[in-house]
């Protein structure tokens, strides 16, 4: 049955992709390409889901509106899931490298996505607490989360506050707090005009386009990825 259903949802989501661009692969490539989604989705399930306490999907792919420091956004969460014992976890699905939830609160944060989505929630609904946070890395071979969750029993794969102790955060309220501060500093920086050119690392300038102008690469750094899997 469970095959059954990832069947059906590998074809109900190849018909989001234009046919054109179906028509222009060989017809093995098609099938392999069919073959390897459902693997990967069938490998997330067997070894991200079906180990999680109980919990009901609410919402996908919600536009939510947020608006931080005077800045107007708009945000799509791919996930919202409903726990048993109140609250929601919100994840985010990535088809590459997740950002561990230590280095979401550094001086210099990445893996800003999830923040902004629990801060957007609460904004949204009040009276039901974000309970967890997550990035999902749904990628052939590489099946796996990272994540912050109030308690453990909430999603016991996950790390609870406690645990990033370089951050120092003995809570779920410090975590938001902490998220509204951070976020709250980079909307600051944002629309004061802040422009000064302090790349995080060497790997936030691999895909700049304003090179010739900065030449920060210039200097003798050792290129680090950033961890960013949006790239």
């Amino acid at each position: 049955t469970l095959e059954a259903k990832i069947a059906a949802a590998v074809r109900a989501g190849s018909t989001e992709v234009d046919r054109r661009r179906w028509q222009s692969l060989p017809a093995p490539v098609v099938a392999g390409e069919a073959q390897r989604l459902a693997a990967t989705i069938g490998a997330w399930l067997e070894h991200g889901e079906r180990g999680r306490p109980p919990f009901t999907v609410r919402e996908t792919e919600l536009r939510s509106p947020l608006v931080l420091g005077g800045l107007e956004l708009t945000l799509q969460i791919d996930r919202v899931d409903t726990l048993p014992e109140g609250g929601v976890a919100i994840v985010d699905y990535k088809s590459g490298r997740t950002v561990a939830p230590k280095r979401w609160f550094a001086d210099r944060p990445t893996g800003t996505q999830v923040g902004l989505y629990a801060l957007a929630w609460k904004a949204r609904d009040p009276d039901t607490p974000v309970r967890a946070v997550a990035y999902v890395r749904v990628k052939a071979g590489e099946i796996g989360v990272d994540g912050l969750a109030a308690d453990v029993a909430v999603w016991p794969a996950l790390d609870a506050p406690a645990d990033l102790r370089m951050a120092a955060l003995p809570d779920w309220t410090a975590v938001e707090a902490r998220f509204a501060a951070t976020l709250g500093d980079l909307v600051d920086d944002f629309r004061a005009g802040d422009a000064r050119v302090a790349p995080r690392d060497a790997g936030a300038c691999r895909y700049c386009d304003q090179k010739p102008l900065c030449r920060v690469r210039a200097l003798d750094d050792e290129a680090v990825a950033s961890g960013d899997a949006d790239g």
